[in-house]
Formats: C-alpha cells, structure tokens, sequence
C-alpha cells in the first residue's frame, strides 16, 4: 500500500507537460529516478547474503560448466519431480502431483519474459534510441504479453493450490505472507495487461500507478520475501553441480 501510494504521489507531483503513452503521465526520467535504486538495492542485500550462503556451504570456484547445469536444473524445476517425477506431496502427505511444480515452471517463465521485455524496451531505448510506446510486434510486446499472461495463470494456479494444501506439511506462521506475495506476483502480472489492454484511455494514469505499485512492492521486498530463493536455489544448484563433478 505504500508503494501504492507512492505512486499515485509521484504521477501527480512529476506528471510532464507532454509525452507519449505512459510518460505522458509519468516521465522516463521520473521512472528512472524510481526504480534504478529500488531494483538495485535489494540485489546488493541479496549479494552480501549470497556471500555468507557460499562461504556457509564451503563454495568453490564457479565455473561455466557449474552454471550450465545449475540452470539446466533450475529450468526444468528438477527438484519439484520428486526425484521419480511423481512430483510432491504438497497438497497432501500421501498424494503426489505435479501441478505445483508446473505452476512454479508458469510463474518463473512469465517473469523471465517479463524481465526480459523490459530489458528489450530499455536496449531499444538508450541504444537504438526507440522509446516506448511499442507496437504489438515490437520485442517488448511479444515477449510481455506471454511473461505477464504466464505469471497471472501460475499465480492463481499457485494461489489455489496453497488454499487446497495441508497447512501442517509447511510452515503455518507464514502461510499468510506466502500468500500474499503469491497474489502480488499475480497482480504484478495482472496490472500489467489491464494496462496494455487500457492503453489510450483515460484509465491509464490510475492503472499505471496501480501497477508500478506491484513492481515496486515486488523489488523492494524481493530480499526479504520468497522471491529471494530463487537466488538460494541456483547458488545451491551451482554448488550441487560442484560436488558432483568432484564425485
């Protein structure tokens, strides 16, 4: 709620006297000025505690070979298949599935395209000098599009899955804050094609706030929420794949 509101503060204090879709209701610069500390913060956090992970665990050094399998590993989601692919038995002790594990695979991919349209947008700002906005064609559409619709049908799938689960197989003091981070990813996935979907109308000012609110909340909690074991997960995969060479 306060990065909401921070928002809705900023596009009506650094509204510009002109622009073209979204930064006609908020700059590039502003935008800029915005996120480039909320995004880069939270990765330095996260280095300081990747560092004490891989000393903890007595880490070597990372080769090409080591983050090759790491990634492998980490795309397929390898350790949600219950090591025979009968998945896990998340919902209840004594049924396997897979669904978990697919709506993991939904939500990583949906955000990977997602990042990627944005690093798309912002090569074809700063080097081909093409700011936005972008047609449906355009890189940053065709890979958006796909990214948010993924993160919004994995986080559902996840949303309901996690109401069906057994409370007692996880940890109930955080089922509440699991939750709500699963439904800001969604949201962040959501708000993202409403605004695609509003763009020329008059709502955008108030869903662009809306959904910067979701991708700032989402940055700025990125260390101290779930979506920092993603981080977790791959170094303990590269060190994984460093003890089964040494194997």
């Amino acid at each position: 709620m306060v990065a909401l509101g921070a928002l809705f503060l900023a596009l009506q204090a650094l509204q510009p006297p002109s622009g073209e879709g979204f930064y006609a209701a908020l700059a590039h610069s502003a935008m800029v000025a915005i996120f480039t500390p909320a995004f880069l913060a939270p990765l330095v956090v996260i280095a300081f505690g990747l560092r004490a992970y891989c000393r903890e665990v007595g880490g070597d050094p990372v080769r090409v070979s080591h983050l090759i399998k790491a990634f492998q590993d980490a795309g397929r989601l390898k350790n949600l298949s219950g090591g025979q692919g009968q998945g896990c038995n998340f919902e209840k002790g004594d049924r396997y599935s897979n669904a978990r594990r697919h709506c993991h695979q939904a939500v990583m991919y949906g955000f990977l395209l997602c990042f990627a349209s944005t690093s798309a947008g912002t090569v074809l700002h700063y080097v081909f000098d093409m700011p936005a906005p972008y047609g449906p064609l355009s890189l940053p559409k065709v890979l958006g599009v796909p990214g948010g619709l993924l993160l919004v049908i994995g986080g559902l799938g996840l949303a309901w899955l996690k109401t069906k689960a057994d409370r007692t197989l996880g940890a109930p003091a955080l089922w509440g804050g699991e939750m709500a981070f699963v439904l800001l990813l969604t949201a962040t996935g959501a708000t993202g094609l409403i605004l695609y979907a509003a763009t020329g109308t008059g709502a955008v000012p108030a869903l662009l706030a809306v959904h910067l609110g979701c991708v700032l909340a989402l940055f700025l909690l990125t260390p101290y929420s779930k979506m920092v074991h993603g981080f977790y997960r791959l170094a303990a995969l590269v060190r994984d794949a460093q003890q089964a060479v040494v194997k």
